[in-house]
């Protein structure tokens, strides 16, 4: 394994944080499930795949595939999160990191020069659509192809999606995606194949009695959602409490090595009751929902000063899978009052060092806030009003 990447440490702990008062993820409930299997959307992950515990063994398993070993090189994009970096390093191969604009579009002028520096060595490209946002990827396709480079599509946050009706996932020789972010489920990787060739060569076992915990599992979790949407929201506010917060600087620790990856899992697969809750969700809802929800959000923040989103308008074909907000001023303060106000907040602090500025700055600025189909109108309208609420007392 590869010991030359260097990664940022988490600034921010959960546990010194109150927990959040809404879900950050799907959770299960009636709304979005049917009785019979749902054939009326298409994606590439709803066909033939391979489904692994995570999407980070995923990844590993479609690099692999690629023939991508120690005498590889692979290009990855600078700004990530580290689970998608540890599947190189754990195949040996070395990587380059390459640079994004500002809205997290390829950089393509950087592509070229690394292609010129290090023409015949590449042997893979990985791709990310950020939040479910494309990337421009026949240009991409017509560049890799150019110099023989393969292509592994990251869809973790592009489950769904097009560009002029071709789906995201059908791009690259092979895609993965990380269907717990989409769908109520606990676990999955899904890992499909584009080309002619035979994707996998191995066998997954089933372990029953973790598969009856799953479903246990499942069933409590969706009881328990039903009934507590029966009650009123008890949803806090700290807002008023709310102080500026200057991070002390000190000397930044690097880590290496494995962090999220466990090579003890890598094989396993997902289980059986999240692949049964793939095939029996109400997909059109759930896309309209979370589209819904974004437009909501964008509205919710306009004119909101110290802030801006990410990608400001919906194109018709792009279901997002959060919403993507930068922190333009204090940002410090701001992550603070949000996580105080018991905000679900998400934002790739460990990610690895780069030169490349955008993602440098992204790394504690970008925050994301969720936009999923369980959150009921109320629990949004509660988390615009309390980020608002932060953004002006901290700017105030």
């Amino acid at each position: 394994m590869t010991e030359n990447v260097k990664y940022y440490p988490c600034d921010a702990d959960a546990r010194d944080f109150p927990r959040p008062s809404v879900p950050m993820l799907p959770q299960p409930g009636l709304n979005f499930l049917r009785v019979k299997p749902n054939k009326d959307i298409n994606s590439v992950f709803l066909n033939k795949f391979q489904f692994f515990k995570q999407g980070r063994y995923a990844i590993a398993e479609a690099l692999k595939l690629m023939g991508v070993n120690e005498q590889s090189l692979v290009l990855v994009p600078s700004y990530h999160c580290r689970t998608l970096v540890e599947p190189v390093t754990l195949l040996g191969a070395k990587l380059k990191f390459y640079k994004l604009e500002s809205n997290l579009q390829i950089n393509f002028s950087h592509i070229r020069k690394l292609l010129e520096e290090y023409s015949g060595s590449i042997k893979a490209l990985v791709v990310t659509h950020y939040f479910g946002f494309p990337q421009q990827m026949e240009r991409l396709i017509e560049v890799c192809h150019e110099h023989n480079i393969q292509i592994l599509e990251d869809c973790a946050h592009a489950f769904y999606g097009s560009v002029n009706g071709k789906l995201l996932g059908s791009y690259g020789e092979y895609s993965i995606a990380s269907p717990r972010k989409f769908f109520p489920i606990e676990d999955g990787g899904i890992l499909v194949c584009n080309t002619k060739r035979p994707a996998f060569d191995f066998q997954h076992l089933c372990n029953n009695k973790e598969e009856l915990k799953a479903i246990i599992k499942f069933g409590v979790r969706l009881f328990q959602n039903i009934f507590q949407r029966k009650n009123k929201l008890a949803l806090n506010n700290n807002v008023e409490n709310v102080k500026k917060v200057i991070r002390p600087k000190e000397e930044t620790q690097f880590e290496e090595g494995l962090k999220w990856f466990n090579p003890e899992k890598r094989y396993e697969p997902g289980y059986v009751v999240s692949k049964v809750v793939l095939r029996h969700s109400s997909h059109m809802k759930i896309i309209q929902k979370r589209r819904q929800n974004y437009k909501t959000w964008l509205e919710g923040v306009a004119g909101l000063k110290g802030c801006s989103p990410l990608n400001s308008s919906l194109s018709d074909e792009t279901v997002p899978y959060v919403f993507p907000l930068k922190i333009e001023k204090n940002v410090d303060s701001v992550f603070y009052a949000l996580k105080m106000s018991a905000i679900p907040i998400w934002r790739w602090e460990d990610l690895a060092v780069s030169d490349c500025t955008v993602s440098i700055n992204y790394r504690l600025s970008l925050i994301q806030l969720p936009c999923h189909q369980s959150l009921t109108a109320d629990q949004l309208s509660w988390l615009i009003e309390t980020t608002r609420a932060v953004f002006n007392r901290v700017n105030h």
